[in-house]
């Protein structure tokens, strides 16, 4: 699980390109919403649809925003009036109202969260007057400024966070937290796509988590796991969903309650009869394969964080399966495994103080010195509905 505790150690900025290798970022903007319940959507008056269309630059938002592939510049100034600028996607390269907020309090405390009046002020200034301002996260982080977010108030960042999610071309608030932070406990961190990998410490990680079953390609290999939440707390359960696995805070069952994470996740023989449908680059046969199909509120999921011993093997593959629309995910190859071969599932489950939950879901095998853990963050919202 993700720690809570963020102690800024400015030296490990210069550390990083011993452990990180920059990326090709997919993923949203720093200052944008990580957990919807934050975000209040709104209506813009014309007065302000025409100041914003003044300062809309479509290329700049189709690149930040690649969820919005495909939409000709009117579908992308429509879906920053009425969606992205509530949850804090930035139009331009000029400007970000939560930077700007938060290198003027004195416009913080009279605003407030009122994201539209920051663009009215900022751009009721003439062009020169408007180069002089702070009102970005470089400048920000260039005068020691810590940026607050104003769409999710939740999203804390220090001029030493940007700075390194700047070295590592990390463009998303979680990846970039979680990453930072795995640096300051001196773990090595690699990154594939939108995904941290942390490959020290998994197996031990794995084995102080809590047991699920048993799984083998001989027996039972595939096992359930989901979370569902009340108003005062949350329950993990694993095929029985009478008996609760782990509880946080004061969970009591109801109709009421709510499912936010399902995945089902086990072992598979890595065979090429058995992924003939993946287009996995380098994945040789033989081995046992770990995989996993997430579904949170934002729909099929992929981990932001794994944690991975020496010996497991990552690989992105591609599915052709039209039940699951996803572009990637990931397997994890224990080259040791046989038939013969007994993993332990395991689980975890914590909760935020803003609201969320960190579960935790992964596999084991001592002997082979093999483990695999996947970390996600979950809003406390319902699943999506992928079958309707």
């Amino acid at each position: 699980m993700r720690k809570k505790i963020l102690a800024i150690v400015t030296s490990l900025i210069l550390l990083a390109s011993l452990f990180i290798t920059p990326f090709a970022s997919y993923a949203a903007g720093l200052t944008q919403a990580t957990n919807a319940s934050k975000v209040t959507y709104g209506t813009l008056s014309a007065d302000d649809i025409q100041l914003l269309r003044s300062v809309f630059d479509a290329d700049y938002y189709a690149a930040k925003n690649p969820d919005l592939a495909g939409k000709s510049n009117a579908q992308l100034f429509d879906h920053f009036i009425t969606k992205g600028i509530f949850e804090g996607r930035t139009c331009n390269a000029e400007f970000d109202p939560a930077a700007y907020a938060s290198a003027n309090k004195g416009l913080l405390e009279k605003y407030k969260k009122d994201i539209m009046a920051y663009y009215r002020d900022f751009y009721s200034k003439d062009k020169a007057t408007r180069a002089t301002l702070i009102a970005t996260l470089e400048a920000c982080a260039n005068a020691k400024i810590t940026v607050t977010g104003l769409a999710d108030d939740s999203i804390v960042i220090s001029p030493e966070l940007y700075l390194f999610a700047k070295a590592s071309n990390i463009e998303e608030y979680v990846i970039a937290k979680a990453a930072w932070q795995a640096l300051q406990k001196g773990q090595p961190v690699e990154l594939t796509e939108d995904i941290i990998i942390i490959p020290d410490g998994a197996l031990e990680l794995a084995k102080g988590m809590t047991p699920v079953c048993t799984l083998s390609l001989n027996g039972q290999n595939f096992v359930w796991v989901t979370v569902r939440t009340c108003e005062t707390g949350a329950a993990l359960y694993s095929m029985d969903e009478r008996n609760p696995l782990i509880t946080v805070g004061n969970y009591e069952e109801s109709e009421d309650n709510i499912t936010i994470f399902a995945s089902e996740f086990g072992v598979i023989e890595n065979t090429a009869e058995n992924h003939r449908n993946w287009n996995a680059e380098g994945l040789a046969e033989g081995g046992v394969v770990f995989a996993e199909e997430t579904i949170t509120s934002t729909g099929w999921r992929r981990p932001t964080e794994v944690h991975m011993s020496d010996s497991a093997k990552a690989y992105n593959i591609q599915f052709e399966d039209d039940y699951m629309p996803v572009d990637s995910w990931t397997v994890y190859c224990d080259p040791s495994g046989t038939e013969n071969t007994t993993y332990t599932a395991v689980a975890g489950l914590e909760a935020n103080d803003d609201g969320t939950y960190d579960v935790s879901i992964g596999l084991y095998n001592e002997e082979n010195d093999f483990a695999v853990v996947e970390d996600y963050n979950c809003a406390n919202e319902p699943i999506a509905d992928l079958y309707q």
